[in-house]
């Protein structure tokens, strides 16, 4: 019987081979692939929604040509259960379906611009890492803006890279006239980053800064008033 479990040398051997090909074939195909990445951010540039929320189309497909080995359940010596065992003299090959299509159940409106306060220094610091173009206000101002509301989110129960990841995130959308303060950042879409911008900026989008927790203080419940502070106010009124 041939066990399933690889020698660790085995496992790099094989590793190595794979990323050779990928570097092989990527230098048989640069000016393709460059070609490809440059429409791509062309084509984007024109769009007027931001598709998110991908499933698989299960109405589209490709036969695949799988490749396996036949199977068997027998007598587990350990458990007395049936157990699964790979006949490896008895290779097969079947077509199969190969889903490799999606389609977006969910879109929104790309906005020109995106605001963030100046005390959101650690998205700044993102955003400049990645070479986000932004601009900076000279001076306070009052703007008309489509304001973000949270209406809904859930919290995984276990930590994912140092983070309590949000997600199945909803909002509600208001118009409303904000105070922007000198310093605060504009940050235009109409830019070579503009899919890290709406992606990152996007509360709804799973890799959003509020998904990974950089918005949490938003979510604190802060102190209101004392009534029996205020009540001693409310007689001299």
């Amino acid at each position: 019987e041939t066990h399933m479990l690889k020698p660790y040398d085995e496992r790099v051997y094989k590793t190595k081979l794979m990323l050779e090909s990928i570097i092989e074939l990527s230098s048989i195909h640069e000016d393709n692939i460059k070609l490809s990445r440059q429409n791509n951010f062309k084509n984007f540039k024109k769009d007027e929604f931001y598709k998110f929320n991908y499933v698989v189309d299960s109405t589209q497909f490709e036969i695949l040509d799988f490749k396996g080995f036949e199977a068997e359940y027998i007598n587990s010596e350990i458990t007395d259960q049936k157990r699964l065992k790979y006949d490896t003299t008895q290779p097969f090959v079947k077509p199969i379906k190969y889903f490799n299509h999606y389609k977006a159940l969910d879109s929104i409106r790309i906005p020109d611009y995106y605001i963030v306060k100046s005390a959101w220094t650690k998205i700044i610091e993102k955003l400049n890492i990645n070479q986000v173009k932004m601009q900076q206000l000279k001076k306070d101002t009052l703007i008309k803006v489509d304001c973000y509301r949270i209406k809904d989110y859930k919290t995984v129960n276990s930590p994912y890279e140092g983070h309590y990841l949000h997600y199945k995130t909803k909002v509600t959308t208001v118009k409303d006239s904000v105070d922007l303060k000198k310093g605060d950042w504009l940050v235009p879409t109409h830019q070579s980053a503009r899919k890290y911008v709406i992606e990152v900026l996007e509360p709804e989008l799973k890799d959003s800064f509020f998904n990974w927790n950089f918005f949490d203080s938003i979510l604190q419940r802060k102190e209101g008033f004392s009534a029996y502070v205020f009540e001693n106010y409310a007689e001299e009124f």
